[in-house]
């Protein structure tokens, strides 16, 4: 008799706990169908200058008229080629040259300079501690 009981129960649990279940999906779902509850994490969008300033720099070297699909090295490289061609003087030139030179105009538009701290390849090996620092 205590089994017939026990087995009773345990089909009251398992079905207070499905219909419960149910009831708190079927509750969730007709919420999200109505619009009153997202299932989607809110975008959170950068509007600090810094940000703004970055997209526009990245924005400036795509070509968004290519499909990146059909031609990506077009699609990103076509607005950086357009706007930054080679000097005369360089055979080359790509981002990290583009990156000194606007630092430079930087720091010459603004009183400050790099701190002290900061040393340049050049003065390392004048000083004899560039071979002692390459890996």
């Amino acid at each position: 008799m205590e089994t017939g009981k026990t087995a009773a129960r345990g089909t009251r649990i398992a079905l207070a706990v499905f219909v419960g279940g149910t009831l708190v999906l079927g509750t969730t779902l007709f919420l999200v169908s109505q619009g009153f509850l997202s299932l989607q994490a809110k975008q959170e969008y950068c509007l600090k200058p810094e940000c703004i300033e970055a997209a526009a720099a990245i924005l400036s070297k795509v070509n968004l008229s290519v499909n990146p699909c059909d031609n990506f090295f077009r699609f990103a490289c076509d607005g950086w080629i357009a706007n930054n061609p080679i000097p005369e003087d360089m055979p080359s030139y790509g981002v990290y040259p583009w990156l000194r030179h606007s630092v430079d105009l930087k720091l010459k538009g603004s009183d400050k300079s790099p701190p002290s701290c900061v040393r340049t390849a050049a003065t390392y090996e004048d000083v004899g501690l560039y071979e002692r620092l390459r890996v």
